[in-house]
């Protein structure tokens, strides 16, 4: 036992060091290995978790600090790795607690009381946030996280001018991570209150920051744009009527997917139809991500192999894709199912092949507005959201899905209802009544107050979860025509799809 303690402790030493060095897969496996002969020392665990957190495989974050607490219970740093992964798989209660516990270990954590405001105004309950803000400000005066903290409780409060007066007499933090959060921040109150050049040199400049600090290279963009072009390749008529035809397909629960484009509108219409009685629409599980990704690891060619499905592989990939989404806390049996996930546009041919009854909610915005709302939204980097750090990058892969998807129209014998995000806007009743017919729901005067709804939860997950907690927001709406400067060299190339789209 005492030559297994020493030799993890050396393999501990080794992996601090590649950590320190930037190499975080070698650290990673010097950090198993050690765990290997030494299973239950909570600092390797510790290690392990934190590995993870920058990784951003949160739900193995989740794991390893766990473990970790559960043998040194104290370590306040633990509880605040914890309360982050949880926060990033939208556990926010989860996270809240793991925050708090962290601040009675050690009161003197600012990260903590950070995170903890960070994630009570993701929860909408803004007077408690303030109450913490006030504590942090007492305990750190001058703490660039707590001002950045204060900074957005003032704008949900309304208080625009001084949420950009308390961030412009900061000293932009030398921590990279932190003064993109603070560029970030202040573009949007400048666009909120309507000041576009200096909204955008902060989104430019906050992009810049995020490219750096996430480590997005051209090699790290290529395999999605690359997937995109081999299906708009493969999926041909001819090839679609080659698909083997299974008559054991049977139907399965009424269900549909809603989509669009990132930005496009798909939270502001899933919180709608959450409002309805009858109808359960999820927040975005990745459930057909992750079916394609096992997919891919089962057969040679993808998506080629799709042709041959047989019954029984075309049920086990449907039974995979229920058993991840009843994993979600908020899964619901009863009622018309509808998985919420803006990228499923660029996945409809699987779609298709697993479920042929599955009918598709695709919300239609002006691409312009697609495309500035990315560039304008702090994501945590993932194969799609990594080509929103500019604007070249935004245009291409928005290009490429609404090509990709036109194949599919083509081909593929889709059941789709298009609706716009503008009419939404300007016509909520007629809009939503036209999906509801669609969905073969009857109409629900609950659905007009959609928005008491979101602000009574406590876990709004997507990126938009802000706006659709107010009744209508509508300043996003068209917005890029103040922004057309910035935008105009791609207005040409971006025009066919506009049309398309009837803009």
């Amino acid at each position: 036992m005492e030559f297994h303690a020493k030799n993890s402790d050396a393999l501990v030493e080794l992996a601090l060091a590649a950590k320190e060095q930037g190499k975080v897969q070698r650290a990673e496996a010097l950090f198993l290995q050690a765990l290997q002969q030494d299973s239950h020392n909570p600092d390797i665990l510790k290690n392990l978790g934190m590995v993870m957190l920058d990784t951003g495989r949160y739900q193995n974050a989740v794991e390893y600090l766990q473990k970790s607490i559960s043998i040194q219970p104290d370590d306040a740093k633990v509880h605040n790795g914890l309360g982050i992964a949880f926060q990033n798989i939208n556990f926010l209660e989860e996270s809240e607690n793991a925050y708090k516990t962290a601040i009675q270990l050690n009161p003197d954590y600012e990260a903590a009381y950070s995170n903890l405001v960070s994630v009570l105004e993701r929860r909408n309950r803004m007077e408690e946030a303030r109450q913490y803000v006030d504590q942090a400000k007492a305990l750190f005066p001058g703490g660039i996280l707590i001002t950045l903290n204060e900074a957005i409780v003032l704008k949900r409060e309304g208080r625009l001018e001084e949420a950009v007066q308390l961030l412009k007499t900061e000293k932009y933090p030398q921590d990279p991570m932190t003064r993109l959060k603070v560029k970030h921040e202040l573009g949007l109150m400048y666009d909120r209150l309507d000041n576009v050049d200096k909204a955008f040199e902060q989104f430019r400049d906050f992009n810049a920051c995020a490219s750096e600090v996430f480590g997005i290279s051209r090699q790290r963009k290529a395999p999605y744009l690359n997937k995109i072009e081999r299906f708009r390749e493969v999926f041909t008529p001819e090839w679609v009527s080659s698909w083997k035809r299974q008559n054991s397909e049977k139907p399965v629960r009424n269900m549909a997917c809603l989509m669009g484009f990132m930005r496009s509108g798909t939270t502001l219409l899933q919180h709608i139809l959450n409002a309805h009685p009858a109808i359960y629409a999820s927040e975005e599980i990745h459930a057909f991500p992750i079916v394609e990704e096992e997919i891919r690891k089962t057969f040679d060619a993808y998506p080629e192999c799709m042709a041959d499905f047989g019954g029984e592989q075309i049920e086990h990939f449907r039974q995979r894709y229920f058993e991840i989404h009843r994993g979600d806390r908020n899964w619901q049996e009863a009622g018309l199912f509808v998985d919420k996930y803006p990228m499923l546009t660029n996945m409809a041919g699987l779609v298709h092949r697993l479920f042929p009854e599955e009918k598709f909610i695709f919300i239609k915005r002006h691409p312009c507005d697609c495309i500035l709302s990315a560039y304008m939204q702090l994501f945590v980097p993932n194969e799609a959201s990594v080509h929103f750090y500019n604007l070249d990058d935004t245009v291409n892969l928005y290009t490429g899905i609404m090509d990709l998807w036109e194949v599919y129209e083509n081909t593929l014998p889709l059941n789709v209802h298009y609706v716009r995000y503008e009419d939404i806007i300007e016509d909520f009743e007629s809009s939503v009544r036209g999906v509801l017919d669609f969905l073969d729901v009857p109409w629900d005067d609950a659905v007009l107050d959609y928005d008491q709804k979101v602000r009574r939860s406590s876990d709004v997950i997507s990126p938009s979860y802000e706006q659709v907690s107010e009744k209508i927001y509508k300043h996003a709406r068209y917005r890029w025509v103040r922004y057309r400067p910035y935008l105009e060299p791609y207005l040409e190339r971006l025009k066919p799809y506009a049309e398309r789209f009837g803009y």
